[in-house]
This record gives C-alpha cells, structure tokens and sequence, in this order.
C-alpha cells in the first residue's frame, strides 16, 4: 500500500495568522493537502469557507485544496458551480470539493434556519446540487427539472481545470451519503468514528456502488480526525472536548476509545496504522486545542510523525 497522505484543517484562527500565511507553512511543512470546513452561524466565529480556499490558492503553488466540507444544501447550484470553477481555475487544478449536508451531532441547525433552508430537504436539495453542478461543468446548456431547482437553458463558464470536474468528496455516513457517495462522488471522508465503524460504511458503499454500476475502487478512503498532542490520551481528549464545545456553542462529548489522534505519538501512530489497515489512504486532521496553540502543534506532527511515512 502507498504510503498515507495528510492534511491539515484550517480552523477559526484568523485571529492569530491569515489563511495564506497558514497555507503557505503547512506546504512548507510537508503536508499534502490544506482544508476548511463550514461554520456559519452562532458558533466561534469562522471565515467563509470558499473565500478561504481562494487565499490558500494565492499563496501555495503545489499542495491540495479543500473543503472538509461544506454543507452545499445552504448554496444553490448555479453560485456553488461558478464559484467551485474558478477556485479550481485560480488554484491551477488543485481543489477538493469536500460537501456534506449537516444534520450530526457537530452540526449547527442555525447554518439552515440563517439560509431559510428546511434541514428536513437537505439530502433531497443536495443530491439535485450535485447532479446541477455536474452539468454545469460541462460548459454546455443545461435544463433541469428538479423538486427544488428548476434551470432552462442556463449555461455557466468557464469550466474547471480538472475534467470532468474537481473531485467530489462525501462527508459524513447517514444512508443518503453513503449512497451520494457511490453515485456521484470520488472521495469519502466521514469524522472517524473508530476503523471497524469506518469499514462497515465503506461495505454499505461498495454496495451501493454495485446497485448503480458504479467503480468503488476508484473512490478514495479518506477520515476526517481531531488531533490534539498530549502526555496520555485522557488528557488530549478531555482538551478536544472542551475545545468542540466552545468552537460549536454547545456541549461536545466524544467517544474515548481511540479513534482520533491524540496522546502521544506513539498513540498518534497506532491510530493511523489501525485505519490505514481498513483501507484510509487520506487524514485530514483537525487539531482541536485553543488556536494559539494550533500551529506549533501541527509543527509537533510535522515533526514527530509525518517523517515516519515518507
């Protein structure tokens, strides 16, 4: 198996160090990819994820740009396809469109209620999304009659860099993802849950990829993860939790049983190794501590960890 990919979230820092300049280090460090995920309303306060992604792309020249994720639900097509082409234009190929719909435990109904979206037609809105971008980005006339967008002979350039488009990569593991996934997307890259959790979803894909015809084996196995380093894991995760809890405006509790990065690095490392055997070939991690605290430790897994897999 090739060697593991990681990458790094940039989270609600802006006060401490701008978008480029985070960038600009985590490629510098040796990471292979960049991400931002979504938080719009009554929660920490977070930049605006597209708008981030554009800054990663001015100041970096070759690592991966995404977004994990973003909940598309709260944007309408024809915005969200414009947009996602010209970040993949302006970035030189390099963007990931990571989407999800909300609606776990970690999400905010505010983000639907501030968009006058009913949560209730998330999966429903999303899957039309998907299917009204991919026409989009052929650059072709397009018409479409959906149950929530309806578009008649609407055609959008220019198209994306990548062909037929960025890569799609599905976040989160209720059945209209998993099935959203094997339809529509290249990538998979839930909040892990723990290796033998993240195995019985990628089953429920490979099967839904088979009903549809679909190729699994060209989707690739990626995990969402908060990383925190620590003396022991009971520390990292008690600090995991009460960073989660002031980042999302309410009480956070996770599992303790192993399944994020943290403690030590030999505790990191068994981690990684334990999804790496069921198949994960992409971290993204998410490192959960106060902000001023971020940097220097995603310069300890730099340091400690990257180098154990290159």
């Amino acid at each position: 198996m090739p060697g593991p990919k990681f990458g790094v979230i940039y989270s609600r820092l802006h006060p401490l160090i701008t978008p480029g300049a985070f960038a600009k280090r985590v490629e510098q460090l040796g990471f292979s990819s960049v991400w931002v995920t979504e938080g719009l309303a009554n929660q920490k306060a977070a930049l605006d994820p597209l708008i981030t992604m554009a800054a990663f792309a001015a100041t970096t020249d070759t690592i991966t740009i995404g977004s994990c994720v973003l909940i598309a639900p709260l944007r309408t097509p024809a915005l969200l396809a414009k947009t996602v082409a010209s970040l993949d234009i302006v970035s030189a190929g390099r963007l990931i469109l990571g989407i999800g719909v909300g609606g776990s435990s970690l999400s905010n109904s505010s983000d639907f209620a501030a968009c006058g979206i009913d949560p209730r037609e998330r999966g429903a809105r999303c899957d039309e999304l998907v299917e009204l971008m991919q026409a989009f980005w052929t650059g072709e006339p397009v018409s479409y009659d959906g149950v929530h967008y309806q578009v008649k002979d609407i055609q959008i350039n220019p198209t994306p860099v990548q062909h037929p488009h960025p890569p799609l990569w599905a976040g989160g593991e209720a059945d209209g993802v998993l099935r959203r996934t094997a339809k529509h997307c290249t990538g998979f890259v839930p909040v892990g849950r723990g290796p033998r959790h993240y195995q019985k979803l990628w089953d429920r894909i490979r099967s839904y990829a088979d009903e549809y015809t679909q190729d699994w084996s060209t989707i690739r196995r990626a995990v969402h993860l908060y990383y925190c380093s620590a003396k022991d894991q009971a520390t990292a995760h008690a600090q995991v939790e009460r960073t989660l809890s002031d980042r999302y405006g309410f009480e956070v509790s996770l599992p303790d049983d192993g399944s994020f990065l943290t403690g030590t690095v030999d505790d990191c490392l068994r981690a990684i190794e334990s999804y790496r055997a069921v198949g994960v070939e992409h971290f993204v991690l998410n490192t959960a501590r106060p902000i001023e605290e971020v940097t220097d430790d995603i310069e300890k897994f730099a340091e400690n960890i990257l180098p154990r897999f290159q």
